[in-house]
Parts: C-alpha cells; sequence; structure tokens
C-alpha cells in the first residue's frame, strides 16, 4: 500500500508540474521540488502531512456556524512614520462594516468584512530655517479584512483577533501652504506628492459579545505610505475605532457521514 501510495503521488506530482511547467507557477514549483528533494525529504512524509490536511479539513467542515451583521460606530486617526515630521493632530471619522463569520471550532473563527471609515490629521513639518509647511488630508477608504478571532469566557463573551485587510481609497482632500516667518508662500515645492490609491493593514482588537450584541474595539496600523511619488515620505494612517454591532443572521450546522444535524 505505502508503494502504491508512493507510485500514485509521483505521478501525481509529476502530473502537475508538467502542466504548469511553461508558466510561473509551473517555475516556483520546479524550485519547490528541488529544495525538497536537496533536503531528502520522504515521500511518506509528505503523504502524512497531505492526510493531516485531510483531516483538519473534515473536522472543518463537520463544526460550522455562520454569522451575519451589521457595525457602526467611529474612530480616531493620525499619521506616523518614519519620514514624519513634528506635530499631528487627531480627526474623527466614520466606521461602518459588514460582516461574515465562520467558526472553525467552538473556540476559533474566521471573519471576512466589507468596512468604510474615514481617515485624516492635520500636521505640519519644517522642511528648512523659518519654513513651516501645513497639511491637512481627509480619506475615505473601503478595508476587506481576513481575521481570526479567539473566544475565551464561560459563554465565550469575550474575543481577541488579529488579521490583515486591504484597503481601496474611495476619495481624498489634500490642501497645504506653507509660510516663512509672517508670509505665505507657495507649498508646492515641499508637497509634490499625490495620495496612494491603495493600502495595507495591520488590524488587532477585542471585543465582547453577548445576546447578538457585540463592543468592538479596534486598531489599525497602514504597511504602506498614504503617499506616492519620488522621494514621498514615509507617512501611514494609524487608527483606532470602537463600534457596535448587531447579529442579523445565525445558522449552525453540524454534518456527518450519513447526513447533516443542525
Amino acid at each position: 500500500m505505502s508503494k502504491l501510495a508512493n507510485v500514485l503521488m509521483s505521478k501525481l506530482a509529476n502530473w502537475l508540474m508538467s502542466k504548469l511547467v511553461n508558466d510561473r507557477i509551473g517555475k516556483l514549483g520546479n524550485e519547490l521540488m528541488n529544495i525538497l528533494s536537496n533536503h531528502h525529504i520522504k515521500k511518506m512524509r509528505f503523504i502524512k502531512l497531505l492526510l493531516l490536511f485531510i483531516i483538519f479539513s473534515v473536522y472543518n467542515f463537520s463544526y460550522s456556524q455562520y454569522m451575519l451583521g451589521l457595525r457602526g460606530g467611529g474612530g480616531v486617526s493620525d499619521l506616523t512614520g518614519s519620514d514624519f515630521s513634528k506635530v499631528s493632530t487627531y480627526k474623527l471619522g466614520i466606521d461602518l462594516a459588514f460582516f461574515y463569520e465562520r467558526e472553525i471550532n467552538p473556540t476559533i473563527s474566521i471573519a471576512t468584512e466589507l468596512n468604510f471609515n474615514q481617515k485624516g490629521s492635520d500636521y505640519e513639518f519644517y522642511p528648512r530655517e523659518l519654513t513651516t509647511v501645513f497639511v491637512d488630508i481627509r480619506s475615505e477608504y473601503i478595508n476587506i479584512p481576513i481575521i481570526v478571532k479567539a473566544y475565551f469566557g464561560k459563554k465565550q463573551s469575550l474575543y481577541f483577533y488579529g488579521g490583515l485587510a486591504y484597503a481601496k481609497l474611495l476619495s481624498h482632500n489634500l490642501s497645504h501652504y506653507a509660510k516663512e516667518g509672517d508670509y505665505e508662500v507657495s507649498s508646492e515645492l515641499f508637497c509634490p506628492y499625490s495620495i496612494n490609491s491603495s493600502d495595507a493593514l495591520l488590524n488587532v482588537g477585542f471585543g465582547f459579545y453577548m445576546y447578538n450584541i457585540l463592543l468592538d474595539f479596534r486598531y489599525q496600523h497602514s504597511l504602506s505610505s498614504i503617499y506616492k511619488g519620488v522621494d514621498a515620505p514615509s507617512i501611514r494612517n494609524h487608527y483606532v475605532g470602537v463600534t457596535i454591532g448587531y447579529t442579523l443572521y445565525k445558522k449552525k450546522v453540524i454534518r456527518c457521514m450519513g447526513g447533516r444535524l443542525r
């Protein structure tokens, strides 16, 4: 049985690689297979890992709870980064989301959202002596996060989570002006940058969930600069939000080999 499994896995791998060898995925696969062969990883070990994956998948589908809901609230944001200079003030914004959550087991779940929020800040920097540049920026984003949640407590009412998100810029308002001493001068020389149309975010947070109502506290930190252009400074969004949500629909499904139990 072991020899037959080895032969089948070998033929399957060769067939897949022959199908994909002409594209980038195939090239990447060839490199991966070379790395595996260079490290003398046995095929039986691969089969065991495959079986573990199948067992995990079966368990994953044996217990499921789906939740759909809405949440809304607000947050405060400012700007931060290695090239950020000097003075920044917070701005308030709206935070709205439609969320979908699916339990992997009674403790761990995976969630995604369609999230709208507003970010921005007023800040100033000093590009040269006696010159101050004042910048006012307001941005609106649609975020699509993928987060992993862990529930705790007797009633699993406390949860913590973390994950990443893709953010698409919907609109923005960027204004700036400069002063040298008491005189206003052109600021275009000091702010020749445009706004990035997308962003990547780190999401972490915690909350409380009970009786289909949730209270959520979230921290977002941009992984890329809000600006693009030659020698654009590394300045990133920094956001803390608080929202209240309600589960509109919840369904629990327990599957078995002979059918489905609810």
